[in-house]
Formats: C-alpha cells, sequence, structure tokens
C-alpha cells in the first residue's frame, strides 16, 4: 500500500499541499493528519519533515490521545461556566487578600455593577459603607473558622441594600490561593 492509502479521506488535499510545501520549503513544522491504524481507526499525527537532497527525514508523532484531553477540558470548562453562570445566587471568587478576581453573572446583574466596576473592587466594597468595619470582622472571623456565615447586606451599585447570607470557601483558583464565596 501507499502511505497516502493511510490518510483519512478528507485529510488528503492538506496532505498532498503539505507534499508541495515540503518540495518547495524543504521542510514542514506541526502539520497534523490522520492516519488508519491496524484497528481501523483513525489516528492524528502530527509530522515534522525536513528535505535534505533525494531523503525526507521526519518525525511523527500520535497526538490523538493530546487532542482528545484537550477537547474533554473545553468541554469541563465550558460545563463549569455553564454551570456557574446559571446559579442565581452570587459566587465570587476572591484574593485571601479580598480582592475580587471572579464573578458569575447574578454579581453583575443584579447588584449592577459593570465588569470595570467589579474587577477593581474589594468584596468590602460590596458592603454598605455603614457595616464595612462589621463586615471586615465578620470576614476575618470566618476565615478563621470561628463564625460559618455572614448576614450583613450588600450593597447595588445604586444604593440599596440587598440581604444576603454570605458564605466562603478556601481553595485554589489557577494554582493560587482564593476563597469562594
Amino acid at each position: 500500500m501507499k502511505f497516502l492509502d493511510f490518510v483519512h479521506p478528507e485529510d488528503l488535499a492538506d496532505t498532498y499541499g503539505a507534499i508541495e510545501n515540503l518540495e518547495k520549503e524543504n521542510k514542514i513544522a506541526y502539520f497534523i493528519n490522520r492516519y488508519k491504524a491496524a484497528d481501523g481507526k483513525y489516528r492524528n499525527i502530527e509530522w515534522h519533515s525536513k528535505r535534505e537532497g533525494n531523503f525526507i527525514f521526519a518525525t511523527a508523532l500520535d497526538i490523538t490521545d493530546k487532542l482528545k484531553a484537550e477537547e474533554d477540558l473545553e468541554i469541563r470548562e465550558e460545563n463549569f461556566r455553564t454551570f456557574f453562570e446559571t446559579i442565581d445566587d452570587f459566587i465570587y471568587v476572591i484574593t485571601p487578600g479580598g480582592r475580587i478576581i471572579y464573578y458569575n453573572w447574578a454579581v453583575r446583574e443584579k447588584l449592577g455593577y459593570s465588569d470595570e466596576e467589579l474587577k477593581n473592587m474589594h468584596i468590602l466594597d460590596m458592603h454598605p459603607p455603614e457595616v464595612r468595619a462589621e463586615a471586615e470582622e465578620v470576614f476575618v472571623s470566618m476565615l478563621s473558622g470561628e463564625k460559618k456565615f455572614c448576614n450583613l447586606d450588600l450593597m447595588a451599585r445604586n444604593g440599596s441594600h440587598v440581604p444576603v447570607e454570605s458564605r466562603i470557601w478556601i481553595g485554589k483558583w489557577y494554582g493560587k490561593d482564593c476563597i469562594y464565596g
């Protein structure tokens, strides 16, 4: 059999194009096409080739599992975002120092702050000015495990008070310490 007999029919045109480029430029890098394996299934192969005189030196790496893992990761991330964005409760991710680093739609829409405003806010800024000192004390007590929740109102952008019960959990966000609330 010729090697082209193993190439997925949908990849033939690109494979012919890669062969032409190899003849013109004497090299190919990161070219991917699908080859039929002995079990009849197609595998994704990444090629790096170089022409020297009458010889072609090539490496072929089976990246099927890598591509599947990337696809699975994208699906998991999409599932997470869908879940995160459909919850009607306020969800925050903040630094240990209290800076907001992520939030769901409910925070933005129900409290009326813009994305730009939220990105520059401290979690204590979400409380009315008259209870911020108390909110800080409760926050510290929650971090130490002395308190389980906070019943202090949040303040919408328009100044109205929004009754909430806040809870927090310590965790990691992109490998860095964070607080979920």
